[in-house]
């Protein structure tokens, strides 16, 4: 018996062995990860002080392709390679912790990002990792012995936990060579799409801009979870400026996303695509301007998922709001998401159904670049129903709890829950073409002399300098940059393009008052904010994937009871005195 026993124990040692992937030198990243993990859980502690309750280490391990070119020439050429430690370490215990508290101190003893070296060296990784966990942990420290005296302060009506308990998953996963060979193929896109954009002297400016990141996300925590997931995307965006007889400056634009190089439409489209951009520039140059109105709005394509992803789902990620020395509580308490007590009430109209399909990676044969399997805990994403019939069912959630919701659902990425492929649909699907005529029927319902058709809006990356929509100063209010192009639709179904329309003030209220959906769904990889400095200053004017981290929507065409779209109100500055050099011959 004695002796079944040890070979017993041999064979499950074997099996423990064999069972976590060995992928060559890339292992050694995630041995040291796992090693130093280990040590500082068992060994580190301050004289009396507490040791860590929980400990995790995230390193992202990307590779970034990036040309540019502005105005028909390139102006950036350049690969890159980074790798980006996110150490989260807490003392105290899951009810209360080190974080979600504000103390004032200083932004880099707390900040938990880091750069690591790139090398597989295991010794040097070993080392970093140590002295970031160190410091870390002294910060944690002072920080829990300022939040536990804040808190003997306070009178707490309801306490909610920091924290709750994770699995021991583990999704290990094959890394992804880094090695970017698509960098000539996106030299000569980069370059003949400008060639495109040259010539025409009415332009005022033109960018094309290209990259391609590769990145394996290495996750291991004291909980026993693990995770090697490897992750690229690649996009292409366009945009061209002009400006009306007026001064008024305008934009237009086409982008693309897709897993890689090859996922990308073909030259032949893309040049279909910029030339139909150019026209609709231009068309708007000489386009009446909008006025001040309030009434039904329908949004198609673009517009629709733009709205759709900055407004409504953006409010669906529960949202952790820090206690702060220098606030008081009913401060803080009316920052939370303005959704959060709304389950079991109808939240939006049209019978809407919004579904986070988190683990799905493709739409009919469309890469959807939000999909992941762990989440930035470590945890098992999860697809979630968390709108049915427009009544509100749930919230996408991190480990950290809030009021009326207390676990995990795999949605954490970066500092925050954030969405993932969420799909929006209804049974009472109206088809495409019939929308128009519902906008037509509500205009004669509201004695209105018109309404609106959006098309396209701006997205964040591009709106820089652009007025666009209001800053959200309330919960339930959010940003939306100016729609571009729009067309004012009169009863008899007559469309006429407008500029210089802005939104409003945008609130996730006016999603109750949808009239209805369509049937004609699109898929919208955008990128979503991951994390604060140093990340975000890095790329300042790429809020692009240059980030990493994409959510996906796929939506139907909305339409909205009352949106209020304003005249513009901006000053422009007086056109360049001497015309463009390409609209004729020098004198």
């Amino acid at each position: 018996m004695k002796r079944i026993a040890i070979w017993s124990a041999l064979l499950l040692l074997c099996l423990s062995l064999f069972s976590r992937p060995c992928h060559g030198e890339e292992q050694v990243l995630l041995k040291a990860m796992r090693d130093e993990l280990r040590r500082s859980m068992e060994q580190l502690q301050l004289d009396k002080e507490a040791s860590p309750y929980f400990l995790s280490y995230l390193v992202k391990d990307w590779s970034l392709l990036s040309v540019a070119a502005d105005s028909g020439a390139i102006t950036e050429d350049d690969g890159m390679r980074w790798r980006m430690l996110k150490t989260d370490l807490r003392v105290g215990d899951c009810q209360v912790d080190n974080t979600h508290f504000d103390a004032g101190m200083s932004y880099g003893r707390t900040n938990p990002q880091s750069e690591v070296v790139i090398d597989d060296n295991y010794g040097v990784l070993r080392r970093q990792l140590w002295m970031e966990t160190d410091r870390l942990y002294k910060a944690a420290l002072e920080q829990l012995t300022k939040k536990r005296a804040w808190l003997r302060n306070m009178i707490h009506a309801k306490t909610v936990p920091d924290f709750t308990k994770g699995e021991a998953f583990t999704e290990v996963k094959a890394p992804m060579d880094l090695a970017i060979t698509d960098r000539e193929q996106g030299r000569e896109l980069v370059r003949t799409v400008a060639q495109q954009l040259t010539g025409n002297g009415k332009l005022r400016k033109s960018s094309v801009y290209f990259g391609e990141r590769r990145e394996n996300v290495y996750y291991v925590n004291s909980d026993g979870a693990e995770s090697v997931e490897p992750r690229k995307s690649c996009w292409l965006t366009i945009c061209a400026e002009t400006r009306a007889d007026d001064g008024m400056p305008l934009k237009n634009f086409v982008q693309y996303k897709a897993a890689d190089l090859s996922g990308l439409p073909g030259r032949e489209r893309i040049k279909e695509d910029v030339a139909a951009m150019l026209r609709d520039l231009m068309a708007l140059r000489t386009a009446p301007l909008a006025e001040n109105f309030s009434g039904p709005v329908l949004f198609e394509g673009q517009a629709a998922a733009e709205m759709m992803a900055r407004g409504f789902i953006k409010a669906l990620a529960a949202k952790r709001v820090s206690e702060s020395a220098d606030s008081d509580e009913g401060e803080a308490a009316g920052r939370e998401n303005p959704l959060q007590s709304k389950v079991g009430a109808r939240v939006i109209g049209g019978s809407a159904t919004i579904v986070d399909e988190v683990t799905k990676n493709a739409w009919k044969g469309i890469p959807l670049l939000g999909s992941y399997l762990v989440d930035e805990e470590g945890i098992k994403a999860k697809n979630m129903v968390l709108v049915e019939k427009g009544i509100m069912k749930n919230l996408l959630m991190s480990r950290s709890p809030v009021e009326g919701f207390s676990g995990s659902n795999g949605h954490f990425r970066g500092i925050s829950a954030a969405p993932a492929v969420v799909s929006v649909s209804s049974d009472k699907a109206v088809p495409a073409g019939d929308l128009k005529k519902r906008l037509m029927a509500q205009l004669k319902e509201d004695n209105l002399k018109y309404g609106y058709l959006v098309k396209s809006i701006l997205p964040p990356n591009l709106s820089t300098g652009d007025k666009g929509s209001q800053s959200g100063a309330l919960p339930s209010e959010f940003e939306l940059a100016s729609p571009v192009l729009v067309y004012r639709v009169y009863p008899d179904g007559k469309e006429e393009l407008i500029r210089g329309a802005e939104f409003g003030r945008m609130s996730v209220r006016l999603f109750k008052d949808i009239l209805a959906l369509g049937n004609d769904p699109v898929v919208y990889n955008y990128p979503i904010s991951r994390y604060k400095a140093p990340v975000d200053y890095i790329f300042p004017d790429r809020t692009d994937p240059a980030g990493g981290t994409f959510a996906t929507v796929i939506t139907p065409s909305l339409l909205f009871s009352e949106v209020d779209l304003n005249r513009p109100s901006g000053k422009y500055a007086r056109p360049p005195l001497v015309p463009h050099p390409a609209a004729g011959p020098s004198h």
